[in-house]
């Protein structure tokens, strides 16, 4: 009980897809977590421990997900981190089924993120706005919601990245300021670069989602979703998407491999 991570959400967390006992792109989930470290100056036994007991936890499970929270371990009262943390490692596997939904009803929601630079991109403990989020999002007629910055750019969804498609140009919302650089989004970037697609990020308003081609969605659990209604736009276009999923679908693991 006296963890931080429980006290101050002082930590850091990957959640990865597990197929036939391997972890999918485990070298960029341990590249976004030691980003985190470094951001944070948040201790770790190093990346090949910290790989070793990954595939540990993992090998007991066929099909599902592993979630990894590494916290700067237990502490006294009051903000100031102890001179020498022990960090706490917290792995919890769970089997789950593969993911089959390849299409999203998208709401717009009121909830914005704030912006710090130091935090954006990483997957850090402090996850209030998601839940406020996620809460706002049950009282919707859809499956996932649109996050704008206080400064109104947009960002993604509550736990997806956002991919906008004009003309075949593939855009994705900037997450220097906020949001999460998610380990699929850069798998995404990666093999547009391999098709020969032209992507690109950059800072999207809500406008400009309206007058988007195609508009799809990703994460490491759900790999590529495309996006079918945002708010009243229909989106009739999943040629990007399309395309994308059967990709990565030729690799080991299916869709997620």
């Amino acid at each position: 009980v006296t963890d931080r991570g429980l006290a101050y959400g002082d930590g850091l967390f990957e959640t990865m897809r597990i197929v036939a006992g391997e972890v999918q792109r485990l070298g960029f989930h341990l590249d976004r977590l030691l980003l985190g470290c470094e951001r944070l100056a948040l201790p770790h036994p190093g990346r090949s421990e910290l790989e070793n007991k990954i595939r540990q936890a993992a090998a007991a499970i066929d099909t599902g997900n592993l979630k990894l929270m590494l916290t700067r371990g237990e502490g006294p009262r009051g903000y100031a981190p102890p001179a020498r943390p022990t960090p706490t490692i917290i792995l919890l596997p769970a089997r789950a089924p593969a993911p089959s939904v390849t299409e999203l009803a998208v709401a717009t929601l009121e909830l914005r993120l704030g912006e710090n630079v130091k935090l954006a991109g990483i997957k850090h403990l402090n996850r209030l706005e998601q839940v406020l989020a996620r809460l706002e999002l049950g009282d919707l007629d859809a499956d996932e919601g649109l996050m704008l910055s206080t400064s109104g750019a947009v960002i993604g969804g509550t736990s997806r990245n956002l991919f906008a498609v004009y003309g075949g140009i593939v855009k994705t919302p900037a997450v220097d300021r906020a949001g999460i650089a998610g380990v699929m989004r850069r798998a995404v970037l990666e093999r547009c670069a391999e098709l020969e697609i032209a992507a690109t990020e950059c800072e999207l308003t809500r406008g400009d989602l309206g007058l988007a081609d195609e508009l799809f969605m990703t994460n490491a659990l759900v790999g590529v979703q495309s996006v079918n209604r945002l708010d009243q736009q229909t989106l009739a276009s999943r040629s990007v998407a399309v395309r994308l999923r059967e990709s990565f679908g030729a690799e080991p693991g299916g869709a997620d491999g």
